[in-house]
């Protein structure tokens, strides 16, 4: 999805729809911001309005557990991905698993789409596929709030590591907001969130210097130790340009393990429990 997990802020799946008259009802069809938007430009009556919220309120009910199992299952996914000894029969069923709730999550999306495209009226119809031939495709299409969560999401992508939990976390928090239709208080949130890490800020594209830095013991216990604390830490991680610098420390000390060369192990991760001192 996409990264497993982080997040999207959103619940966002993609639904591939034959061209018709609820064609622009894309990605974030169950978006509850596009939703207020859709229902005043169509007009509805009062029972098509009940009717409407109760069939998305039922979808992102069921969207929201769904992405919860699929979360879940991509997290072990990874974990197994990072064992070397996982079996192959293992990590193929883990796949099959996560496709298949992959499966469900587009098929109640579009049930529930199709369910709300049966509720208009040829003439509501024709004015949706009127906007439908009004919008551009993209991030053109997108909600404002939608748009901020694409933004964040692509910065956590081009991270190159997995979200940790702190930042999962965040999403998860926001996802709540956003379900329960609570979008001023889940934009307050998320725009929070990017301020206070950094989101927005460019990566300088320095690389850290390790050279300084004492190497401590470089018995291989006490650096198995420290490298797992180090880790541990860096989960309760949420600023990006921190992220940034700890991914590159990652790679810097996969080529010192690999290497064998315990000093550069140990003088990478005093730069990194420095780093991360207080956490």
């Amino acid at each position: 999805m996409k990264i497993a997990t982080i997040v999207s802020f959103h619940i966002l799946v993609n639904v591939s729809l034959a061209a018709g008259p609820l064609d622009w009802l894309k990605p974030d069809a169950l978006d509850p911001e596009r939703t207020n938007r859709i229902k005043s430009e169509l007009s509805l009556t009062t029972e098509q309005e009940a009717r409407m919220q109760t069939l998305l309120e039922d979808g992102r009910r069921s969207m929201e557990e769904l992405s919860k199992t699929l979360r879940e299952q991509r997290d072990r996914f990874d974990a197994m991905m990072r064992k070397p000894s996982t079996p192959v029969e293992e990590g193929v069923t883990a796949l099959k698993r996560m496709m298949e709730t992959e499966s469900a999550i587009k098929e109640r999306q579009l049930r529930t789409i199709l369910s709300v495209r049966d509720l208009l009226t040829p003439e509501q119809q024709e004015k949706a596929m009127a906007a439908s031939r009004g919008r551009t495709s993209g991030s053109g299409d997108m909600t404002p709030f939608g748009a901020k969560a694409a933004r964040v999401k692509a910065v956590i992508e081009g991270l190159g590591v997995p979200p940790t939990e702190a930042i999962k976390a965040a999403g998860a928090a926001i996802e709540v907001l956003v379900g329960e239709g609570k979008l001023a208080e889940a934009e307050a949130a998320l725009d929070k969130f990017i301020i206070a890490n950094q989101v927005d800020d460019p990566d300088d594209g320095s690389e850290p210097d390790f050279g300084g830095e004492e190497p401590g013991s470089t018995d291989s216990e006490t650096l198995r130790a420290r490298r797992d604390e180090v880790a541990s830490k860096a989960q309760k991680v949420t600023s990006i340009p921190l992220l940034r610098k700890l991914a590159k420390a990652k790679t810097a000390l996969e080529t010192a393990v690999s290497n064998q060369d315990a000093e550069a192990v140990g003088r990478i991760l005093t730069w990194a429990e420095k780093q991360m001192t207080g956490l």
